[in-house]
């Protein structure tokens, strides 16, 4: 397992959960030079995914530059794709600590609003928060819910669960309805695990299983 591959796809943008956690089992399985090769059954069994979804995913990550098909082949039958991650995958740093860093996804550039637009000035009242009628939800980076963890208490080895769990239902509550605040849905992930680990029955989410 990579942590520097790990660092990158938290905090890449792709087009779907699904794509987002069959980057993350790549990176699972990536060498230190960026190098993965799991079999199709093995990523589907860690992502949860019928088999044609992480083909799909695995053709629109390539399309979408993220992962690069070597053209070579192992395994028993000399079938099993040889994927390559980007050099932004293989060089982020790790510090001392252990902790994940944050790695730019090498596709953005820095966007600046046209000249002459006038700056956004906030409702009477609201001070320097942008007004919740203009706030958009948007998935949390793995620092950013590092961070939130560490303040409410939650375990950090329960992080990859409240992710892998919250992209595989797209980020939506139990209702259906969008997200709005993921922070809130993590102190309701904290005191889940505060039943769980009193003897309630959990359901199985390992993400990173071999």
């Amino acid at each position: 397992m990579s942590l520097k591959a790990l660092s990158w796809a938290f905090e890449t943008e792709v087009q779907s959960s699904t794509q987002k956690l069959v980057l993350l089992a790549l990176c699972n399985f990536a060498s230190e030079t960026g190098k993965a090769y799991p079999t199709v059954e093995t990523v589907c069994g860690i992502t949860q995914a019928e088999d044609k979804a992480v083909r799909r995913a695995l053709k629109s990550l390539t399309e979408q530059g993220l992962i690069v098909d070597t053209g070579k082949r192992t395994g028993a039958t000399q079938q099993v794709r040889v994927y390559q991650l980007p050099n932004a995958a293989c060089h982020s740093k790790i510090p001392q600590n252990g902790h994940l860093t944050h790695v730019e996804d090498p596709r953005k550039t820095p966007e600046r609003p046209p000249k002459g637009t006038p700056k956004r000035v906030a409702e009477p009242g609201t001070g320097n928060r942008e007004p919740k009628s203009l706030k958009r939800f948007s998935i949390p980076t793995f620092s950013e819910m590092e961070l939130h963890a560490s303040k409410i208490g939650l375990p950090p080895s329960e992080i990859e669960g409240f992710f892998a769990y919250h992209s595989s239902r797209g980020w939506k509550y139990k209702t259906g309805l969008p997200m709005v605040d993921w922070r809130q849905a993590m102190v309701t992930w904290r005191e889940n695990a505060k039943k769980f680990a009193n003897g309630h029955s959990r359901p199985q989410r390992q993400l990173f299983t071999p």
